[in-house]
């Protein structure tokens, strides 16, 4: 006997559940696969394959290291490499050098066992990095090649003044 395979003409519904297996009532089986490893589904029905990666550098470190991305504005986004006791920085697929032929970076409290609990959230030119074990840091950027990672000064108020005057309650009945 031969082989019945029907075409295929889009994977709009992704990759369907084991339990979807033999579901031919459901729109969903002719419009989904088993697998679909490495690939971009269209939302017009086709899928192509995903774009890898590029080999920019190699790490400081062979130990853990964390990437972060740092988007300053649409042209300007920055990868952030954080190893145990650094930062490193890369721009426009190459690493940030300083002076050339140097690798710019900056000295961080964090250890290659803190970076995977590091948290973080950006506003405009600036990071603020938070970890259980270390006090909330800053990381400013000034420049291309300057930037600048401080402990967060939280400013304690705003509050009314203290009221320094005694207070009474006076009944405003007697019963």
């Amino acid at each position: 006997m031969s082989r019945v395979s029907p075409i295929q003409t889009n994977f709009t519904a992704g990759e369907l559940s084991p339990r979807l297996e033999g579901r031919v009532d459901l729109a969903k089986y002719a419009n989904g696969c088993r697998a679909l490893e490495n690939m971009l589904v269209h939302p017009h029905g086709g899928a192509s394959r995903r774009s890898g990666t590029r080999f920019v550098a190699e790490t400081k470190s062979s130990g853990a290291v964390r990437l972060i991305p740092f988007e300053f504005s649409t042209v300007q986004a920055y990868m952030l490499e954080f190893g145990a006791g650094y930062i490193r920085f890369f721009m426009n697929e190459g690493r940030i050098e300083s002076p050339p032929g140097t690798p710019y970076e900056i000295v961080s409290p964090y250890g290659a066992d803190d970076l995977f609990e590091l948290q973080y959230a950006q506003s405009a030119d600036v990071m603020y990095l938070v970890h259980p074990d270390h006090a909330p840091r800053k990381l400013s950027r000034t420049g291309h090649a300057s930037w600048a990672l401080d402990v967060v000064a939280f400013k304690d108020g705003p509050y009314l003044e203290e009221n320094g005057t005694g207070t009474t309650i006076t009944p405003s009945a007697t019963t």
